[in-house]
């Protein structure tokens, strides 16, 4: 039978009934365990992630996410910033300015399955007020010098949430001087 898309738990346990009573190896396109795994990743951060027809939920982790980046970002905009010592940060703030984010997104960042990540995070929070320059997705950055900039802007509170793979953003990002979440 052809892999069918998961719409609730109950597809994914009826998918992974249908393999376990299946006689003999899969046949080519037939569905596998994998896959029913893979599904359910996605789709609990967001059923688009499986079916970019379903409805849009309020109430799935990417838009709960959405909901949270944005608070912070309304109530960082002026945060006391302390400056920065080789293993501790100054007891009273030095300034006040725009605090940052980033955000770890290691599933649907390419848009492969008809419902990209990093592209409605964007897109959702300029719907709500947050200027588009103030986001960046690292893969948009290729070259170190260009990277290099983008994480001085992050230092400086000009780019205050910047989204990106473990990959990407795990080692040698040095943009940490506002990070608030």
């Amino acid at each position: 039978a052809p892999r069918v898309m998961a719409t609730s738990q109950t597809d994914l346990a009826a998918r992974m009934e249908a393999i376990a009573n299946r006689k003999g190896p899969p046949s080519p396109g037939d569905d596998i365990i994998l896959n029913v795994i893979n599904d359910g990743r996605h789709a609990a951060i967001d059923m688009r992630l499986v079916d970019p027809s379903l409805p849009n939920d309020p109430g799935s982790k990417l838009n709960l996410l959405v909901d949270n980046v944005f608070r912070i970002w309304k109530e960082t905009k002026r945060q006391p910033l302390h400056r920065p010592g080789a293993d501790w940060f100054s007891a009273k703030p030095v300034d006040k300015g725009p605090a940052t984010q980033m955000i770890f997104a290691n599933l649907g960042l390419s848009g492969a399955r008809g419902f990209a990540v990093p592209d409605y995070i964007r897109a959702e929070l300029v719907r709500r007020g947050v200027p588009k320059n103030e986001i960046a997705n690292i893969a948009d950055y290729k070259s170190h010098v260009a990277k290099q900039r983008l994480f001085n802007d992050m230092n400086e509170g000009k780019v205050r949430i910047l989204i990106g793979s473990t990959a990407k953003m795990a080692t040698g990002v040095n943009a940490q001087r506002r990070l608030y979440a």
